[in-house]
């Protein structure tokens, strides 16, 4: 690659998911880097000569030091890193997965490893931009070593490079001041998700200093379970687990002390929103899962009761299963494929249709499931038009007529398969998602074929390979921590967990507070693995009432 060389890219809307054409030159090209900008765009030379000296001198090497490499060759056969300057929508910058891979699988793809950088916003070489780019850098490099991440694990190991670079990510200020968004969810509307940006990377900083270092997050980046499997897979080592190093956590974004599991030792943290509980009380609040709720109670007095009691059960999905106590359901994470596949023989029939009920909460214009049927044993699809699907792909990623958005509620579908029969067929449900954020999926009840008299209600008959699919029920056992924290006089702390019945109820009394007892302040996580759906509790706060003369 030689400077004045010129190419054509697509830039995505990370808003709306839409493309556009640009055409853009490489200004600069560094040991590792084609550096190109936007034919419309100008950016001082000085500049970006800054910026790729301060990459290759500082950024690159810290980064790929302890998280590895990018792809390289990669697919264009070039060793180096492209990173493109444009005006962009809806973010600051952006790596995309789908450049990785032949036009013939994604028909947006740029064919060549990328980091896009916005123009607008950015100034070349500011330490705000050598910052995004540190970000940037992660992703796709975790997309070398691991591919399909979970949203939150990727996202934070990013906000953790940047801080590998020397730089800060802004972001755990904003968690700091709002600590109840669930850490291991992603939210699909970007204008929300700036403190689980900050959740993430205080967490996986946390996990640093306590586990393995810059290093021992390589080694998690290499991990190849994702989520909250994957960051078990690696403290088994430690023994122990992410619940378990999750409840240390939360205790210590409110302690930050200087020693042992409730501090950062290489970090100063200090939580700037414990709700302050000046009276007696009681509460009744909705919590997302893996997330932290603190009460200050440091102005009630000598001697206070605490009373807890919390839901015993949480959805998995947003809506129950369809008549019955069972339903398949298409997983819920990013970057899977899951089948659910059954064969049936159309022989001897005149006509057939195909009948099921279906739930679903898709990405919109990201994610999409789909109805196939195959005549050959799987080695063509036909993608089948239902109904609710729809042809709309702003991104690119959809195959075909696919459902994404929102159904609402339960809806009952029909096909028909006549245009099939005379011999055995394989018919398909589907469910495909990216690399970003996901919804709860889709959920697949009374599958039927009544020609053949064939009726599934997922309750017992079980005629179906699945591959990511899991037959469910509606709801999961709810689990939580409760931890209250004591500062005494000197300085001095205690952490005392509530002991929860099997009805998840619990109590603790206080004493001492305003004499030797310093702060005392309630710290509440719901702790539910494999939901995203909050969950309720109930908080009695009783302090003694008059006493007679």
């Amino acid at each position: 690659m030689e400077v004045g060389h010129q190419d054509s890219f697509l830039l995505t809307n990370l808003t709306d998911g839409k493309s556009r054409s640009i055409n853009a030159t490489v200004q600069v090209v560094s040991e590792h880097a084609n550096w190109y900008v936007d034919n419309d765009v100008n950016i001082p030379a000085q500049d970006l000569e800054k910026a790729a000296r301060i990459y290759e001198d500082q950024v690159r090497p810290a980064v790929v030091s302890a998280l590895g490499d990018i792809w390289n060759p990669g697919i264009d056969g070039d060793p180096r890193l492209n990173i493109l300057h444009a005006n962009l929508s809806g973010a600051a910058g952006y790596y995309g997965s789908r450049d990785e891979f032949p036009r013939q699988v994604h028909p947006n793809s740029n064919e060549r490893e990328i980091i896009y950088m916005d123009a607008r916003s950015l100034k070349a070489g500011s330490d705000l931009y050598m910052g995004v780019l540190a970000h940037e850098l992660q992703h796709a490099i975790h997309w070398n070593q691991d591919i399909g991440e979970e949203a939150w694990v990727n996202e934070g190991l990013s906000e953790y490079a940047t801080n590998l670079a020397g730089y800060r990510a802004q972001s755990q200020d904003s968690f700091l001041k709002r600590p109840q968004v669930q850490l291991n969810s992603w939210p699909t509307d970007i204008q929300t998700s700036f403190p689980h940006y900050g959740a993430s990377v205080l967490f996986f900083t946390y996990l640093s200093q306590h586990y393995g270092g810059p290093e021992g997050m390589g080694e998690l980046v290499r991990q190849q379970l994702d989520g909250v499997a994957g960051v078990n897979a690696y403290l088994a080592q430690y023994e122990t687990t992410f619940t378990e190093v999750f409840q240390n956590w939360v205790v210590a974004n409110y302690l930050d002390a200087s020693t042992g599991p409730y501090g950062y030792p290489d970090t100063d943290v200090e939580l700037q929103n414990a709700a302050k509980v000046s009276r007696a009380a009681s509460l009744r609040e909705r919590q997302p899962q893996f997330s932290a709720q603190y009460y200050d109670l440091s102005a009630l007095g000598d001697h206070v009761t605490l009373l807890f009691q919390g839901s015993t059960t949480t959805r998995l999905v947003g809506d129950g299963c369809h008549g019955g106590k069972s339903c398949w359901w298409g997983g819920m994470a990013d970057s899977i494929d899951s089948t659910l596949t059954g064969r049936f023989d159309l022989s001897g029939l005149t006509e057939a249709n195909l009948k099921f009920d279906i739930w679903y909460d898709i990405e919109r214009g990201w994610d999409y499931a789909y109805v196939e049927v195959s005549k050959d044993d799987g080695q063509t699809w036909d993608i089948l038009r239902m109904s609710r699907s729809t042809k709309y792909n702003p991104t690119g990623n959809s195959y075909g007529h696919g459902y994404t958005g929102s159904s609402g509620v339960w809806v009952d579908e029909f096909v028909d398969l006549t245009s099939y029969v005379g011999g055995e067929v394989l018919i398909r449900f589907e469910y495909v998602t990216d690399d970003a954020a996901h919804l709860d999926g889709v959920v697949i009840d009374n599958i039927a074929i009544p020609e053949l008299g064939f009726l599934d209600d997922v309750e017992s008959f079980m005629v179906w390979e699945a591959q990511g699919f899991t037959r469910i029920g509606e709801f999961l056992p709810q689990q939580y921590a409760v931890q209250l924290m004591e500062i005494f006089e000197d300085d001095t702390f205690r952490v005392t967990p509530m002991e929860l019945d099997a009805n998840n109820a619990g109590g603790l009394v206080i004493t001492g507070i305003g004499s030797v007892v310093k702060k005392a302040v309630l710290v509440v996580s719901p702790i539910t693995e494999g939901t995203r759906h909050p969950t309720n509790f109930d908080l009695e706060i009783i302090l003694p009432g008059p006493t007679g003369p």
